[in-house]
Order: structure tokens, then C-alpha cells, then sequence
């Protein structure tokens, strides 16, 4: 049933939110500037607020986990998402802000079941 109604139910979502080349560039420009700002955050210090994890460093990661790549392979994300998604993804790995999610996620999260 999905099958059938998915293209539709895709072009419905796409004209209410508005998504088209320009919205998307838009949306990478402001990525793309938040993430400036938590590589200046992270660079000097272990977490976003205070000493200690806090709810602030808990919504960084659980919000960009999956653009971060947290606990999954180069591999496995490919095969999870678009092209111009990993594109994204890829271009980004190098910054500090990516390699803190990473580091935040090993020491705070027990392992998802059988990925052991």
C-alpha cells in the first residue's frame, strides 16, 4: 500500500514544505553556519554548557547524530541515504564538531543490539 501512495504523499509534503533547489541551498547555508559555530564551541572544551554532559550536548548529538555518523560505517550510511545527502555528509567529516559527536556518542551510549 505504501508503494502506492508514496509518490503521492512525497509531492503533497514537498510543495507544503516548500522544498525545491533554492530551499534546499538556503537549508545547507544555514547547516552549514550552526555548524561553524559548534566547531568554535567544541574546539576548546570537552562539553557545549558547563563541565559536565548535559541536555545541550545530548540535543547536539541526538539532532546531527545521523549527518555525523555516529556508530555507523561509511558503508552503511552510503546505502542509507541519497547521494547529495552523503555527498554532504562526506564534505563535513573533517570537522571538529563531527569528530566530537563521534567521540561524545562512544563514551555516553551503550552499543544498539547486534551491532556488537
Amino acid at each position: 500500500m505504501f508503494a502506492l501512495i508514496y509518490p503521492k504523499v512525497r509531492a503533497a509534503m514537498t510543495a507544503v514544505m516548500n522544498i525545491h533547489a533554492e530551499s534546499a541551498r538556503q537549508s545547507e547555508e544555514r547547516l552549514v553556519a550552526a555548524l561553524d559555530k559548534l566547531d568554535d564551541a567544541v574546539k576548546e572544551r570537552r562539553f557545549l554548557v558547563g563541565d559536565r554532559f548535559s541536555r545541550a550536548d545530548l540535543t547536539a548529538c541526538a539532532l546531527l547524530r545521523r549527518h555525523c555518523g555516529a556508530g555507523k560505517s561509511s558503508a552503511e550510511i552510503a546505502a542509507a541515504v541519497p547521494a547529495p545527502v552523503y555527498a554532504l555528509r562526506d564534505a563535513h567529516k573533517a570537522r571538529p564538531f563531527v569528530s566530537w559527536v563521534q567521540e561524545t556518542y562512544r563514551s555516553h551510549r551503550q552499543p544498539e543490539p547486534g551491532s556488537a
